[in-house]
């Protein structure tokens, strides 16, 4: 693979390449660098390492932990990656998750100025690596079929003295399916967007029953709905949601105009407005690690 970025890390440049190939030393050990809060080196041999079949006549690189670090006691993951800058291309030409460049490109290819890799007797490796933190956490999404009767559960929320309600927060009686208690939130002069001019309804996961604790996402399709009580025709809302512990409630801010809360549209009967929810789960994620 190749790039045009540097590599994040650290780099080492050679000049004379030429001349620490002709000495006897077999390897050369870079500096110390920094990288996920340990410290490392990259160890060059200019020759090969002829102590491996795949290292001889072959540049070989390695990235090597500090001695500093090697008392640990303990494992540690890496993703990395090990460089060599094409001049000619302006390119670094990288390989990710191994050793070393053993195989990369044999002496003779690597020694050819027409190849970019040593210009001006100069050449530059590089390195990138990335502790991987084996606290990290994930989350296992289990999505179930949505049963039949699941539809057949619902809240059916009967408001008396409609015209009564103040301009707060109102909910009705709690509803259990799947293990999760849901509720409808109800705000009669409207909430938000729907703020003076429309009833804002929404579907909440019940706070007091912890039914959605931290972790946990909950998907469900659901149905909410104000009941036309003179010839059937409801305002219905459907949508499929996500619901947590910081996302507890779904629905709409202007659900139904202020305007048709009377007798004539049959949302409003003698003062009352009856106010449905239907849910059905359809899945859960934990987090997991």
């Amino acid at each position: 693979l190749t790039r045009d970025a540097p590599p994040t890390h650290f780099i080492l440049k050679i000049e004379s390449f030429s001349s620490l190939a002709s000495t006897t030393l077999k390897r050369y050990e870079s500096c110390e660098f920094d990288a996920g809060d340990y410290k490392w080196r990259l160890a060059l041999y200019p020759n090969g390492d002829q102590n491996r079949d795949y290292g001889k006549d072959h540049i070989s690189l390695y990235l090597v932990l500090d001695k500093s670090c090697r008392n640990l006691k303990k494992e540690i993951s890496v993703t990395f990656s090990l460089f060599v800058y094409d001049n000619i291309r302006d390119k670094y030409l990288s390989v990710q998750g191994v050793s070393c460049f053993n195989a990369m490109r044999s002496l003779n290819l690597f020694n050819s100025p027409s190849n970019g890799y040593i210009i001006s007797n100069t050449c530059i490796f590089g390195a990138e690596v990335f502790v991987i933190d084996k606290t990290a956490k994930g989350q296992c999404l289990s999505m179930v079929a949505c049963k039949p009767d699941s539809y057949n559960k619902f809240i059916i929320w009967k408001i008396e003295n409609f015209s009564a309600l103040e301009d707060k927060w109102y909910s009705s009686e709690m509803l259990k399916v799947e293990g999760y208690y849901w509720k409808i939130g109800l705000a009669p002069k409207g909430e938000a967007t729907g703020k003076g001019t429309s009833l804002s309804l929404y579907l909440h996961s019940d706070d007091a029953n912890s039914s959605v604790p931290a972790g946990t996402v909950v998907v469900a399709e659901y149905k909410l709905r104000v009941v036309n009580q003179i010839n059937g025709n409801h305002k219905e809302f459907v949508s499929t949601a996500s619901f947590s512990a910081s996302n507890r409630a779904m629905g709409k801010h202007q659900f139904l105009d202020l305007s048709n809360l009377n007798k004539s549209t049959g949302y409003l009967v003698n003062d009352t407005c009856i106010v449905e929810a239907e849910v059905c789960v359809l899945g859960s994620a934990k987090t997991c690690i």
